[in-house]
């Protein structure tokens, strides 16, 4: 994978497509039980789109961020990265996208506390 490989498709209406799922599955395997917890989401979601995930705990929403922020991948289903498919990435090559395309604002983000925002961000 290289930086011209993700990249960005554009709609009919100029926007360009940033991340696009196709049927995403994610399920876990707990003691021979497999427990099913995003069951098909389809999603397309444009440069200068506001996405929020709203639901109750345990509905998949942070499951769903782990994919599309190449820290875990799907059971099923296709996730597209400015029109290339991350879905079924190595470790490296995740962690390659990561590195170059995506940020994260963790909810325990353990921030240093003698260092300001910006050295925190660095």
């Amino acid at each position: 994978m290289s930086p011209d490989t993700v990249r960005s498709s554009h709609s009919r209406d100029g926007a360009a497509t940033i991340i696009q799922l196709r049927g995403v599955r994610k399920h876990y395997e707990e003691g021979g039980n497999v427990l099913p917890v995003l069951r098909g989401i389809d999603a397309t979601i444009r440069q200068g789109e506001i996405v929020a995930l709203l639901g109750p705990s345990g509905c998949g929403k942070s499951t769903l961020l782990n994919i599309i922020g190449c820290l875990d991948r799907p059971s099923a289903g296709q996730y597209f990265l400015g029109g290339s498919d991350v879905s079924k990435l190595t470790r490296e090559e995740q962690a390659w996208v990561r590195l170059h395309y995506i940020g994260f604002v963790f909810q325990s983000f353990h921030l240093i506390g003698h260092a300001s925002a910006l050295e925190n961000v660095a």
